[in-house]
């Protein structure tokens, strides 16, 4: 049913089951279906069915070696992530970049960078890079009781972006963002592409792009050369 919804067929109806019978993947499916039904009128009375059976769930965590103890409550980030999908399937860019100003559900996560995976997956990389431009990882604050791995997460959108780019065809724009990955390893970033060689710095993206532009390796093996996803 996720699969169905997702990909817009719009006459399914998750059926309404209560809690103690809900099998596993019910709650996505629902809270998918409740995202996908959210702005209809005329399935105001099922969304609001939904939305009772999907009971508040709160698990507590602990962790001692970290110095950390929170409590994760399931039902509202799977009905965050449904909102993403179904704004990422709909190319509506104006929800998702609300969506990524919102506070995270997850305290592992950060609500843009469920924005951006989605967007990936959805192959959508200029909606992904317009929320990564607004949210950029390497000035947001370092999670508590976690090492700084904010440049790390910088590079890997980037080149998620450049993988994405160069499978659809835009190598000047796959260009740009493979840049902006080697720019990130200059001590100053600021200098002209003329002034860093590209080849060096990121040889195995440099030389799938340059292939990819020349033709002879075909865009659709680029899946298996470069990272077209984050995780």
């Amino acid at each position: 049913m996720v699969h169905q919804i997702r990909a817009g067929n719009l006459a399914l109806r998750v059926p309404v089951i209560e809690p103690d019978q809900q099998s596993p993947g019910y709650v996505e499916a629902a809270a998918i279906q409740i995202a996908a039904l959210a702005g209809d009128p005329s399935q105001a009375r099922i969304v609001e069915d939904l939305r009772r059976v999907l009971k508040p769930k709160t698990v507590r965590v602990d962790l001692p070696q970290r110095g950390l103890s929170f409590s994760l409550g399931g039902i509202a980030h799977e009905l965050f992530k449904a909102e993403v999908m179904i704004a990422a399937r709909r190319k509506d860019h104006a929800q998702a970049a609300r969506l990524a100003r919102l506070a995270s559900h997850d305290p592992f996560s950060f609500a843009a960078d469920v924005v951006i995976d989605t967007l990936l997956e959805e192959g959508d990389w200029r909606g992904a890079a317009m929320i990564a431009a607004k949210h950029d990882p390497r000035e947001r604050p370092v999670m508590e009781g976690f090492d700084d791995d904010r440049l790390g997460e910088y590079r890997s959108i980037q080149l998620a972006i450049v993988a994405l780019a160069v499978r659809t065809g835009d190598d000047a724009a796959a260009q740009t963002f493979l840049e902006n990955y080697a720019r990130s390893y200059m001590r100053e970033p600021k200098t002209s592409p003329e002034d860093f060689d590209l080849g060096r710095i990121c040889p195995w993206s440099a030389t799938a792009l340059a292939g990819a532009a020349e033709g002879i390796i075909p865009r659709r093996m680029t899946a298996l050369l470069l990272p077209l996803f984050r995780h």
